[in-house]
């Protein structure tokens, strides 16, 4: 792909929804990819301390958080890899359907096989939520070469885990919840899991449908705030999260 596109790609890779890099931001990424440091989604796992070091604005304790950051998001749900590979239209509830139906990393693994992919894309016409569209991309996907050579490499990098199982007794099956702002105990994404393994769905945006807004303690969006209260969503402090959770 163009240059333009892989880099792009990198971002998407490094975000908050995929691999959850504090540290690696766009202008950082951007700055990595001019010096050569980064290509390829593998390639974060195999940077050069030693050279970032020596960049104005790196110092000791900045360069041992990324690297910390990247170790740590090395391991990762196999959904959330599917997700943050970047196939087209293959959004964040596409992944968990997909994780689901996949379940292990060496099972969506046989995709990168022509005659086992043709097999695997007719079982997933029976998945609702997965249409002719997302067949179609992710056979598009996997059919380039490049893709198959970039993700195989990126698999080799990290600890892909299964989709964690519902717990049917979870404190919030059948509820919605949404995050906003920065929790101090963990990161978004597992709270995200967390939120999912008691049987929450994950909602994007402030709706009547939502029945929690978790309000982190760093920077929480005071949009999302008011339209909860307006439409009378019920307020969580990140401390009544943990209560909530037995945490």
């Amino acid at each position: 792909e163009c240059n333009f596109i892989a880099k792009e790609k990198l971002k998407h890779i490094v975000s908050k929804d995929a691999f959850d890099i504090e540290g690696l931001g766009k202008k950082v990424i951007d700055n990595f990819w001019e010096l050569k440091f980064v290509k390829t989604p593998a390639d974060i796992f195999s940077l050069d301390y030693g050279k970032i070091e020596k960049l104005e604005g790196w110092g000791k304790l900045s360069i041992k958080n990324l690297q910390n950051a990247i170790n740590k998001s090395k391991n990762i749900v196999l959904d959330r890899f599917i997700y943050s590979i970047g196939i087209r239209h293959i959004g964040q509830e596409n992944a968990k359907i997909l994780g689901n139906f996949f379940k292990k990393i060496e099972k969506f693994s046989e995709l990168f096989n022509k005659k086992k992919r043709a097999e695997i894309l007719k079982n997933l016409e029976d998945l609702n939520g997965i249409g002719d569209t997302q067949i179609k991309s992710i056979d598009d996907f996997f059919s380039l070469k490049k893709n198959l050579e970039i993700v195989q490499s990126l698999i080799l990098k990290l600890n892909i885990m299964e989709m964690k199982k519902i717990n049917k007794n979870g404190k919030l099956i059948n509820k919605s919840v949404m995050f906003t702002g920065g929790f101090k105990k963990m990161s978004r994404s597992e709270a995200k899991s967390l939120a999912e393994e008691n049987g929450a769905k994950i909602l994007g945006s402030v709706s009547k449908k939502l029945n929690y807004l978790i309000i982190g303690n760093s920077k929480p969006t005071k949009k999302k705030i008011e339209k909860a209260k307006e439409l009378k969503v019920s307020l969580m402090t990140e401390e009544n999260w943990y209560d909530l959770l037995d945490r």
